[in-house]
Parts: structure tokens; C-alpha cells; sequence
């Protein structure tokens, strides 16, 4: 009787040096993840012919920029010099069709 065994191998694409020869400094952190999270992060990996580390700063990077991009939007709204009231813009509206 023989017995098969399967072999999954996985590449791991390091970016780590990149950001060492740009000057940037990396800081150790853990984080927990699913057993599936981490099965699909890998697979996710290869795929891309990256490291696992380089989707999840990514993925930091794109929380970060996300959460600027709704402080400056709140900023923006709640700065009233230049902006004109939904009632407004109606009543601009209409006179502009009826001028046209």
C-alpha cells in the first residue's frame, strides 16, 4: 500500500529590503487573523508575486488614506464660506432657466 502525499509549496515575495533602501523604518507588530484569512492572504500572495507583509501594509496604508480622505470631506463641510444652501441652489436654478 503507498501512501500519496500532496505538497503545497508557497513563495514568499519579501519587500522588506525595498523599504530599507528607501530609508523607510518597518516596526515589528502582530496581528491575529482566521485561519482562512490567513489561507486567502497567502494564495492572494503568490498571485500577485508579493509577501503577505506588503498586502497588509497596503491594505493599512488604503484604511489611513480613507479615513483622511472622510476629515477632509467633514473639514470641507463644515466650512460654510463659499457654499450656498440646497435652497438656494434651487432658487439659482430657476432663475437661470428662466433666463435662458
Amino acid at each position: 500500500m503507498s501512501q500519496h502525499i500532496d505538497i503545497a509549496v508557497f513563495i514568499c515575495y519579501d519587500d522588506h529590503w525595498r523599504y530599507i533602501s528607501l530609508g523607510a523604518s518597518l516596526k515589528r507588530t502582530t496581528i491575529f487573523l482566521t485561519e482562512d484569512q490567513i489561507e486567502k492572504l497567502r494564495q492572494l500572495a503568490f498571485i500577485r508575486r508579493t509577501s503577505m507583509s506588503q498586502l497588509i501594509r497596503d491594505a493599512a496604508m488604503e484604511v489611513i488614506e480613507d479615513e483622511e480622505d472622510i476629515r477632509e470631506g467633514l473639514r470641507a463641510l463644515a466650512d460654510k464660506q463659499g457654499t450656498v444652501t440646497w435652497t438656494d441652489y434651487q432658487r439659482r436654478r430657476k432663475e437661470k432657466k428662466r433666463t435662458a
